[in-house]
């Protein structure tokens, strides 16, 4: 058999376009990160046709990842710069085109499709816990009516502080704690106040910071929060006060 036999072959397994009751469905050659085929669907209104999706970039996401982002507002961007539309129902449609034109418009909206997919699958992140939430329930388990949230105490250099929560482990023995992010900010702000009411060696203070390990750190962002205080992974966080409460 020939190579050109061959390969003819090959592609007379790949699936048919189907008929819809607004067009023509075609599965094309592009491939979505999960391996399917990026569909396209023809329709036609006189002489002029549209190429659109049929939401499948979303579908592709919705599949992958459970996320309360606004994807269409990451999507309109690069939908935009491609030519092509988005329509309320979150479809990439190419322009109105000729018959001629046709071909390239598959083309077109197949590409866009695969590319926002794998953009929005790169920006989507899962709903974040509500962790304070999660921090107050622990604290009232274990310390009931002995803590508050923003008091502020005052550092070496004599700058007042404010930390997300103080304890009141037992009398005269305090608990000053901090909920930090992976973001610079968040991590900064905590390593500086934390040091600063380290460095004045207050007596009878603890003092944590706790991280969100749900997330991904950077081993150089956890090494600088232990400059401000000992940090400890939100799992952790129940486990670790059960000293403090015993």
């Amino acid at each position: 058999m020939s190579i050109m036999a061959i390969v003819e072959e090959a592609l007379s397994l790949w699936p048919k376009p189907m008929a819809l009751e607004r067009g023509i469905r075609v599965p094309t050659h592009c491939l979505y990160p999960s391996n399917s085929a990026v569909p396209a669907v023809i329709s036609q209104r006189g002489e002029l046709f549209r190429v659109d999706d049929d939401g499948a970039a979303l579908d592709e996401i919705a599949q992958a990842i459970h996320t309360e982002q606004a994807l269409r507002s990451s999507m309109r961007g690069l939908v935009r710069r491609s030519g092509c539309t988005l329509t309320r129902s979150g479809a990439i449609m190419s322009p109105a085109v000729r018959q001629s034109e046709l071909v390239a418009a598959i083309v077109l909206v197949a590409n866009t499709s695969q590319e926002v997919a794998e953009h929005l699958l790169s920006v989507a992140r899962p709903p974040r816990k509500d962790f304070r939430k999660a921090i107050e329930e622990i604290l009232n388990q274990k310390f009931k009516d002995r803590w508050s949230r923003n008091e502020r105490i005052a550092g070496a250099s004599n700058k007042m502080h404010g930390f997300d929560y103080v304890v009141r482990i037992s009398e005269g023995r305090q608990l000053a704690l901090d909920f930090v992010v992976p973001d610079a900010s968040s991590v900064n702000s905590a390593v500086v106040a934390h040091l600063d009411v380290k460095l004045k060696n207050v007596p009878n203070l603890e003092q944590r910071i706790v991280y969100d390990d749900s997330q991904s750190w950077n081993a150089s962002d956890i090494e600088l929060l232990k400059a401000g205080a000992r940090p400890i992974p939100f799992s952790a966080f129940l486990q670790s006060l059960e000293r403090f409460a015993a």
